[in-house]
């Protein structure tokens, strides 16, 4: 099978750091897959690869998207943010819609998120870090929705 690279759009803009940074263990060990985190600088959120919805919260926190290279991407906003039952957020995408790279996807209210004491940290994940190989981040400041943060192959498509 022949490998395609994907690359990952800043799904916000702000300033990246790894997801080891991330106050949050599960996303900090890597436990959900490879990926990288952003410090939000405004509460727009894109669609970091182009694909299918997968599943939007019902908090309206986190999107999962089927990339159209065959890897799921989770955009997950904030830690703890499940807390706040969908306030802030508002979501421009459903389950099943199709998106471009760079489409937005969420707006949330930072300002509200920091308020209650709660990290506004944006994590991007591949969740089946198992089928990428020769990872790239790309550190430092990012435009959401049309900087590549991240690159990697992808080795294999997801079974149906």
């Amino acid at each position: 099978m022949e490998k395609k690279t994907e690359c990952l759009l800043a799904a916000c803009t702000g300033k990246t750091v790894p997801l080891s940074a991330v106050p949050d263990e599960v996303f900090a060990e890597g436990l959900l897959g490879e990926g990288i985190a952003i410090e939000p600088v405004e509460g727009r959120f894109f669609a970091p690869v182009g694909g299918k919805i997968e599943s939007v919260t019902d908090s309206r926190h986190a999107v999962t998207i089927l990339s159209d290279a065959g890897t799921d991407v989770l955009v997950h906003i904030g830690v703890d943010t499940v807390s706040l039952g969908g306030e802030g957020f508002v979501a421009h995408v459903s389950a099943g819609e199709s998106v471009r790279a760079g489409d937005l996807i969420v707006q949330a209210d930072i300002d509200l998120i920091r308020s209650r004491g709660l990290s506004a940290i944006c994590s991007v994940v591949v969740t089946e870090p198992e089928k990428i190989e020769n990872i790239e981040y790309k550190p430092g400041a990012c435009i959401g929705g049309r900087d590549a943060v991240m690159s990697y192959q992808v080795t294999g498509r997801r079974s149906l």
